[in-house]
């Protein structure tokens, strides 16, 4: 299991994110990736970027992704991220060519 800080900021991230890319590495017996959120009490948007970032790493690894004691608050701050699911979600899955909309600039009315 891989554990997030008690705090991942835009200064922790990177230092973070390089943490976790060393224990994805390390996980070579695992059909899946768990990590603990549990101890993460100050963050800010960065911690869900990093979060997305893992989930995408272990996608390309062939392995499954879930986070344990994710915070309400923590959810909460993907609330304004929510118009961009259809994006995010073909952005953690592998695809070989874009989409009928990628790649072609902003779609009519989302500016």
């Amino acid at each position: 299991m891989l554990v997030l800080p008690a705090r991942l900021t835009h200064d922790e991230a990177p230092a973070c994110m390089h943490m976790l890319q060393q224990g994805l590495k390390g996980q070579t017996d695992s059909s899946s990736t768990v990590v603990d959120a549990t101890a993460l009490t100050q963050f800010d948007s960065s911690a869900l970027a990093v979060l997305l970032e893992c989930r995408r790493e272990s996608s390309a690894l062939g392995r499954g992704f879930s986070v344990k004691g994710l915070s309400p608050r923590l959810a909460r701050t993907g609330g304004p991220l929510r118009h961009c699911r259809t994006f995010a979600r073909r952005a953690l899955t592998r695809r070989t060519r874009p989409g009928p909309h990628e790649g072609i600039g902003p779609l009519p009315g989302s500016l």
